[in-house]
């Protein structure tokens, strides 16, 4: 009797191939550049690094996105210390994150493993090349698609 899988079931296999496809993001961004950013790359850092050091969002300075991205990138820095590797290396983790759960949402519906690493792989190749810095709007995405 074999066994077949279902939409909305994984395997042992898919759960490998996620691991397998986030750990090679991690590799594959973790050796850009750790160039800082034009954007507001380097507002975000600093706002995450005074979380780091005990300020309160709202309280001791103002930004208009919500306080989670930096709450994750002070964690970060309590981890790696407050150096523009750790936060590149941070950002990098959370596009791994991203590219499993685009494997496993598409697991989930029934789509072909091949063409999940493809669309998971396809977000490597557009989305951090898009906008290749640490930045509070990239922490959203993995929270959608898990979703």
């Amino acid at each position: 009797m074999t066994h077949r899988r279902t939409a909305g079931s994984l395997g042992r296999s898919d759960a490998g191939i996620a691991l397998g496809l986030g750990i090679l993001a991690v590799a594959y961004l973790s050796q850009w550049p750790q160039n800082l950013g034009r954007s507001d790359e380097a507002l975000f850092l600093y706002h995450a690094r005074l979380v780091f050091e005990g300020a309160v969002p709202y309280r001791d300075f103002f930004d208009f996105h919500t306080p989670l991205a930096s709450y994750a990138m002070a964690a970060a820095f309590a981890l790696g210390g407050t150096t523009l590797a750790t936060a590149k290396l941070a950002t990098a983790g959370v596009h791994g994150l991203t590219v499993a759960l685009v494997f496993v949402a598409g697991r989930r519906f029934g789509g072909d493993a091949r063409l999940c690493a493809a669309l998971a792989l396809a977000f490597l190749a557009l989305g951090p090349p898009s906008w290749p810095h640490a930045s509070p709007h990239w922490i959203a995405t993995p929270l959608v698609v898990g979703l």
